[in-house]
């Protein structure tokens, strides 16, 4: 019986939101910039500049939209991370340098409703150990990242799943392939 895979990407359409608001913004500073029908009180060379600024915004996000980058996937191929946002530069481990699968927790920062006070919460997650052999570097996203240098992060904020069956899929996977 084939496993099936796991994989998690960027939400489509809080992305598609940013690049129709972007986008809407390029044309406000494009109508501004060539036609004159909206009066914006700027230098034109700062007007072209929002332009764009705007425009590269929204299409980024509109190809995030259409083909969200890489956060995670696990499947027979071995362990796929993603380490970017606008250049989505995929690490792809094989399962013999995985060492341990186990929970662990990840910090994150929250701001308070009322006050604005930031505060430090505990987030359960999947925590994966590589050999010495791997380097993740330092680079991640705010709910999946390395905490050293050979440890990786899932917080189950992103997950679809239950943490002990991500745990045991993972596992499964690891002594199958």
């Amino acid at each position: 019986m084939q496993l099936k895979p796991i994989k998690l990407r960027f939400n489509r359409v809080p992305t598609a939101i940013a690049a129709v608001i972007f986008g809407a913004g390029a044309v406000m500073f494009f109508d501004a910039a060539a036609f004159g029908h909206i009066d914006i009180d700027m230098n034109p060379t700062w007007i072209w500049a929002a332009f764009a600024g705007c425009g590269f915004t929204a299409f980024m996000c509109l190809k995030n939209a259409v083909f969200p980058s890489l956060i995670f996937e696990a499947d027979s191929d071995g362990i796929k991370i993603g380490r970017g946002l606008i250049i989505n530069r995929i690490r792809h481990i094989n399962w013999d340098r995985l060492t341990k699968i186990e929970e662990g927790t990840i910090k994150s920062m929250r701001k308070r409703s009322g006050s604005g006070d930031l505060y430090t919460v505990e987030v359960p997650a999947v925590k994966l150990v590589f050999d010495e052999f791997v380097d993740l570097g330092n680079l991640g996203y705010k709910m999946a990242r390395p905490s050293k240098r050979r440890n990786f992060l899932i917080s189950r904020h992103i997950l679809r799943q239950p943490l002990s069956d991500i745990i045991s899929t993972l596992k499964e996977m690891k002594e199958r392939y």
